[in-house]
């Protein structure tokens, strides 16, 4: 089982990063009562805004970045990129524009980024809806490999491990900047897939449980890299323009 603490009280309360919120180019989110007719993403070239059923016929709201040319049916890179904080819409967004938009686009990756229903994280109740999400994900793109690959920061970094055990075999990665398993069968359930973490050398309450679940994770025969970034904060600005983690998600193709 995990090494890693459970979370207490203590832990920092996690922030957006400090990017610009742009939501007024996005489609409207749309309500359905079905998975089934949840209709595909509309906007190509840059990020738009669907809703999803989820658990118990639950609208969804979800953010997507599409490449140019983009169409239904393609096969394409796909990353699960779970947000920080509350994980509302405006941090969602923030960091799907100000991190994620421009690489994805540059390099032919779809990015999905679910918003969690009513500030209950990805970790802590709204997990239930992951597995539809993938599922709808699936309606309209093929990923690459048949499998998706998992990105978060912060709550977003251990909302992707619940994402991992709920669902495993489903995903080809995990990068998580910073991040940690904190529930039970998290650590096993990524033994056979590539971890890769981050954590700011100056955020003293991830580095001890990071570092343990590393080591936890090799002793176990997994793929994992941590990498302590000297002085930066929990925010890591070394990687606020995507290009480090979009060279690391390429280098993770199959």
């Amino acid at each position: 089982c995990a090494s890693a603490p459970a979370a207490t009280s203590t832990e920092p309360a996690p922030t957006a990063p400090s990017v610009p919120v742009t939501t007024t180019s996005m489609a409207p989110a749309t309500t359905t009562t079905s998975l089934a007719v949840d209709p595909p993403p509309t906007v190509v070239g840059g990020v738009g805004l669907s809703g999803v059923t989820g658990a118990e016929g639950r609208t969804v709201a979800v953010l997507t970045v599409l490449p140019e040319g983009f169409t239904v049916g393609d096969t394409a890179p796909v990353v699960v990129a779970f947000p920080p904080g509350d994980q509302s819409l405006d941090t969602a967004t923030a960091v799907v524009d100000g991190m994620y938009e421009e690489e994805a686009l540059a390099r032919g990756w779809v990015v999905v980024s679910p918003v969690a229903p009513d500030g209950v994280s990805f970790w802590r109740g709204s997990e239930v809806h992951v597995g539809l999400i993938l599922d709808w994900i699936e309606t309209w793109v093929a990923p690459e490999g048949e499998r998706f690959h998992l990105l978060g920061v912060s709550n977003g970094g251990v909302s992707v491990f619940r994402a991992a055990v709920l669902h495993e075999g489903r995903f080809a990665s995990l990068v998580a900047f910073p991040g940690y398993p904190r529930g039970e069968g998290e650590v096993e359930a990524v033994v056979n897939i590539p971890v890769r973490l981050f954590v700011g050398g100056a955020d003293e309450p991830w580095i001890e449980p990071m570092e343990s679940f590393a080591a936890d994770l090799a002793s176990r025969g997994g793929d994992v890299t941590l990498e302590v970034i000297p002085d930066a904060p929990h925010f890591i600005p070394q990687l606020a323009d995507g290009v480090v983690l979009f060279d690391l998600l390429d280098g993770l193709r199959p």
